[in-house]
């Protein structure tokens, strides 16, 4: 069989119309064909992982591969490459080893065997590419993307009989060029009337590359280390990788139900969970510990073939039902479970029901059910969990775990739990190191990390874009009015009066702590917060959108009602707004109504105490504005994570901090050295949030000018 009687074959595709071109056009093709030649772009391997039986036909033919790749140069890569005394190229090769790395996942490993085999027996022949402007300057993968320089993807595949076919496009040699994005490719033939000249371009057009022929795109041998990285260990008979890549297919195909493909670092993330079946997740918030726990849902599932319970414990209910709507989407058996908390009065006979039910019907074996952390530790919950076991086997999931460690909630950590997992992005407890020693001893001591800073700088291969947004961090320093100030100093003088008797005496340092309280809320409520929070909306302009300001309790009615006379659309969610189903609502609870018409655009701005510090997704969420915070690193890191999720259209998250520093004018110097001590704490905060921004050094700077 050769190219002329596929007869089904198009004359282009597009995969918003055709809903598969990997198995319609790519594999096929690949079956018949003898030689490969490819200018792909952007490179990542994870598209043979996809492709394996096509290209095993390839091979079978006798057939060669020939590609040009590009390596995806971040800027800071570039800046490398201009500073590296040695040779540059060691900065190419760390970028195609790092790429390497990210695909090499859970049973992909065996297909990007391939790859490898078909390096070491000469089939295969990749040359790297890197691409100039028109004064000589290399260009990032973002720039190349911008300018449209070497964007144009070609193919051209021969078959045993001499006949060729090319195509041409916008589709890139990667997984989520051929299966996920919206991609569009023209496909001629050789041998037809009309079609000749325009292959015979798409022919010369690689030719000309791979000859190096073209003065913006220079050439050059993929590096030794990356090759031997492929090779190693590898088998000498294609025939077996071939059947270690069916039998991967096959495997995947029986075990797994989950509809989505995890990325490399989820698989990672499962294999420590596996090793025990107990494990915390110390993933960045946006990373997906969502859909990374479905992964060990899916294994717990296939592993159990009797009852199988999975218990998911959430802050708040809004959190459990985003959760349940994630699952739903996920490919899981879903279907049954229960809500026990607080929005659900009949839960406790609902729960029952569930738990011995699926120990009676051997069709229904599979239960989910969905608490907050005030539900699963009370007296009434464990009851039911333990009374109503029999041989149902149970897998816990803690997210925002770092909560369960309290006093009263830690009487929830049951030994019945077969499986267990907790997800926090800062599972350690503040100042409770008891606490956190009773999360890792229940959980496990297995830990897997995955923080945001690795998520801002390794690249995603299915987007060519890093996991996390990048985000610019701009700290506003504002001051105490006068009346404020002669306030803030009359209490601390008070406070340091008091102080010394307070170490003795209960009473006073009852009355210290007051003090202290109405002390910081002279700060969180400085008049002169309020004037920088009006410039920063005058900043962003009659469109603002995407808006979450995180305020105290004192602050919200004044923020209000300045969104009010500026006639920006905004709405509190705090605590107070309900989070029991209504019809007014569709069925959903107000809180779930208020997140969803912001993800729509019908709010512009969020006014949020609290309840988004953790755990809801919102990955519109473009720009954050603190008017009120505290030195907890798990606060601001969930601040954090609620704007640099990733979502189309966002490249950049914004994330403003109003900050008041201290006047040291007119107070004595024991004043004075308190005051500092206080406010390097705040700086210690800001330098920890200016960490992974882009502006790190110029805010580094600021702060640096302050403490002096």
């Amino acid at each position: 069989m050769g190219f002329r009687e596929f007869t089904s074959l198009k004359g282009g595709y597009d995969s918003g119309i055709d809903e598969d071109i990997l198995n319609d056009f790519y594999i096929p093709v690949l079956k018949e064909a003898v030689s490969y030649k490819r200018i792909a772009g952007f490179f990542s391997s994870s598209s043979l992982s996809i492709a394996a039986r096509g290209i095993a036909g390839l091979i079978k033919n006798g057939g060669t591969m020939q590609m040009i790749v590009s390596p995806r140069l971040s800027s800071a890569d570039i800046e490398a490459m201009e500073k590296a005394a040695n040779d540059p190229n060691e900065i190419i090769e760390n970028v195609l080893l790092r790429e390497l790395d990210d695909i090499e996942g859970i049973l992909r490993k065996k297909r990007v065997d391939a790859l490898g085999w078909l390096l070491a027996k000469g089939y295969l022949k990749i040359k790297i590419a890197t691409v100039y402007d028109s004064k000589g300057n290399l260009l990032s993968a973002d720039e190349i993307e911008e300018s449209g320089l070497f964007h144009i993807k070609v193919g051209v595949l021969e078959d045993k009989n001499g006949d060729i076919i090319t195509f041409s496009g916008s589709v890139n040699e990667t997984a989520s060029a051929w299966v996920r994005n919206v991609e569009e490719f023209k496909v001629f033939k050789y041998w037809e009337d009309g079609q000749k000249e325009s292959a015979q371009i798409d022919i010369d057009k690689f030719e000309q590359y791979w000859n190096g022929q073209s003065t913006r795109v220079r050439l050059s041998d993929l590096p030794d280390a990356v090759s031997k990285r492929m090779i190693i260990n590898l088998p000498s008979d294609f025939d077996t990788i071939q059947d270690q890549i069916i039998d991967a297919e096959k495997e995947e195909k029986t075990t797994s139900k989950l509809n989505f493909e995890p990325f490399p670092y989820q698989w990672d993330a499962f294999y420590v969970w596996k090793k025990n079946r107990r494990a915390i997740f110390e993933m960045a918030t946006g990373t997906g510990k969502t859909k990374t726990a479905e992964v060990c849902i899916n294994d717990f599932f296939n592993t159990e073939k009797g009852p199988a319970v999975v218990f998911i414990i959430c802050p708040q209910d809004t959190l459990a039902k985003q959760w349940l709507e994630d699952i739903s989407e996920s490919g899981l058996d879903w279907k049954n479970y229960v809500i026990a908390d607080s929005s659900s009065p009949n839960w406790k006979s609902s729960l029952k029901a569930g738990l011995l039910g699926i120990n009676l019907y051997g069709k229904k074996n599979r239960l989910f059910v969905y608490a907050t952390f005030d539900t699963y530790y009370r007296n009434d919950f464990i009851d039911i969990v333990i009374n109503c076991k029999n041989k149902s086997k149970y897998f816990i999931i803690g997210d925002e775990a770092h909560g369960l460690g309290s006093p009263q909630r830690i009487k929830g950590f049951l030994n019945e739990y077969d499986y267990r997992l907790g997800l926090s992005a800062t599972p350690d407890r503040w100042f409770d190191d008891a606490g956190t020693k009773m999360i890792t001893d229940f959980f496990g001591e297995d830990r897997y990390q995955f923080t945001i800073q690795q998520a801002l700088n390794t690249i995603n291969p299915l987007t060519g874009k890093t996991y996390l947004t990048p985000y610019e961090y701009i700290p506003i320093f504002v001051t105490l009015n006068d009346e404020e100030l002669i306030r803030y100093n009359e209490l601390s003088k008070s406070i340091l009066r008091y102080m010394t008797r307070a170490r003795k005496d209960e009473v006073i340092a009852e009355k210290v702590e007051q003090l202290m309280f109405l002390r910081a809320d002279i700060h969180k409520s400085a008049e002169n917060k309020f004037i920088a929070f009006e410039q920063i909306l005058d900043t962003l302009g009659d469109n603002i959108k995407n808006t979450i300001i995180f305020v105290s309790p004192g602050q919200i009615d004044r923020v209000i009602q300045i969104l009010n006379n500026k006639r920006i659309r905004g709405h509190r969610l705090t605590s107070e707004e309900g989070n029991t189903p209504e019809k007014r609502f569709g069925g959903i609870s107000e809180r779930q109504h208020l997140i969803k018409a912001f993800k729509k655009g019908d709010y512009q701005v969020l006014v949020a105490m609290k309840c988004l510090d953790e755990g809801i997704d919102i990955p519109s969420a473009e720009t954050g504005i603190i008017l009120a915070s505290s030195t907890n690193p798990r606060e601001y890191v969930q601040r954090i994570g609620r704007i640099i999720r990733r979502s189309s259209g966002k490249d950049k998250a914004t994330l403003y901090d109003v900050i008041v520093e201290p006047s040291f004018t007119g107070i004595n110097p024991e004043l004075e050295e308190i005051e500092r001590r206080i406010f390097r704490k705040e700086m210690i905060r800001v330098e920890e949030i200016s960490e992974n921004a882009m502006n790190r050094l110029d805010v580094i700077d600021a702060v640096y000018k302050r403490l002096l």
